[in-house]
């Protein structure tokens, strides 16, 4: 019994040394386990602590970016503004830059057109002094042809000193050998070609101060014009102006005066009514007497393209119709041109001669000149 109680009695010291040293073991296990579960806590905090401080970072950044974009939009219509301002400023410096280069180049323009007009001005008075000249030597020099032949003759030299000491015989025909002589000083300087050679002569002068050659039909220098000539056909020959001699626009004037054209040229214009009311075109109707009026003042202006403008604004149609037909007709557009040019040269002298624009009017309210209208302005589409 003792034994079995010292038997017990140890056994029970040994389990109770085996539940201390497992109890030892057990808090062993639950201290560490607690210590790791605190480690994981700390590191799941730093953890979680770095991930909130990441994403706080992340939406101050995100904050800062949509402020910059706010600012941003916020900007774009003062920038927006802004460069509107500048291309607005830099366009109205271009616009000023070309007002100013086109002055500029109108006002060269003007000084061109009048160092042009004042050189035409100068030909056209030289050309009428040298015309002037010409009828005058022509009519000085045709006359007295035949006592330039019997001047030299001896008996009629000598026979004027025997009635000198009579003076009431010497004192009539004292006046009469006077210009004789002065017309024979005049002979020796060569100023009075001969007849064949007038037209010639005439002719390079007319073509050197650039008038057309059509102008010339009709202008022919009479050399003895003391006995004046019939002109060939009906109507009275043209005399010189009392004032002593022809003068360049008088020679002008005398181109068709009579109101009778030549044959080409009732014959291009014939062609040129017949071709555009061919064409379904009535210039009355689309030229009324008031629209013509305006133009006529415009061209007396010297404002021919905003003329030409006009004319294609009231008949834009028309104008276009009858340049495409210029473009496919070379015939039609040869006679539009002949047309033109001896018109234009027409217009120019009227107006020349009246600065009222009443001439001007009168040569455009009629058939042909309604004609010209349109005519100028659908070939001004062709060149």
């Amino acid at each position: 019994m003792d034994q079995l109680a010292e038997a017990a009695f140890s056994a029970g010291q040994k389990a109770n040394q085996v539940f201390e040293t497992r109890l030892e073991e057990a808090r062993g296990l639950i201290s560490r386990s607690a210590q790791m579960v605190e480690e994981a806590g700390d590191a799941t905090a730093r953890r979680l602590e770095q991930g909130a401080s990441a994403a706080r970072r992340t939406l101050d950044e995100l904050a800062g970016i949509l402020s910059r974009i706010e600012d941003r939009a916020a900007s774009l219509p003062e920038r927006a503004r802004t460069q509107a301002e500048q291309v607005r400023e830099a366009v109205s410096e271009s616009m000023d830059g070309l007002m100013d280069q086109a002055r500029r180049t109108a006002a060269e323009t003007q000084a061109i057109d009048a160092a042009f007009q004042d050189r035409v001005r100068r030909n056209f008075e030289m050309l009428s002094e040298a015309v002037k000249m010409m009828g005058s030597v022509a009519a000085a020099g045709g006359a007295p042809v035949p006592s330039a032949v019997g001047a030299p003759i001896p008996a009629a030299a000598a026979e004027p000193p025997a009635p000198k000491p009579a003076p009431p015989p010497v004192a009539a025909p004292t006046p009469a050998p006077a210009p004789e002589a002065a017309e024979a000083g005049r002979r020796r300087l060569k100023l009075t070609p001969a007849a064949p050679a007038d037209d010639a002569a005439f002719a390079e002068i007319f073509e050197a101060a650039g008038g057309p050659p059509e102008a010339l039909e009709g202008l022919r220098l009479d050399p003895a014009p003391a006995t004046p000539r019939p002109a060939s056909g009906a109507g009275p020959a043209r005399t010189p102006p009392a004032g002593g001699g022809w003068t360049w626009r008088d020679l002008l004037s005398t181109v068709d005066a009579d109101g009778q054209r030549t044959g080409p040229e009732v014959e291009s214009m014939d062609f040129l009514a017949d071709e555009i009311r061919a064409l379904g075109i009535d210039p009355t109707v689309l030229l009324p007497v008031t629209r013509v009026d305006e133009l006529s003042s415009m061209i007396t202006d010297g404002q021919g393209d905003l003329a030409r403008e006009t004319v294609r604004r009231l008949a834009p149609a028309a104008t276009r119709k009858l340049a495409r037909r210029l473009l496919e007709e070379p015939r039609m557009r040869r006679s539009v041109m002949d047309f033109l040019a001896r018109y234009q040269t027409e217009i120019e002298t009227a107006n020349r001669r009246d600065r009222s624009g009443r001439e001007v009017g009168a040569l455009l309210s009629t058939e042909a000149g309604r004609l010209y209208l349109l005519a100028e302005a659908a070939a001004g589409d062709t060149v």
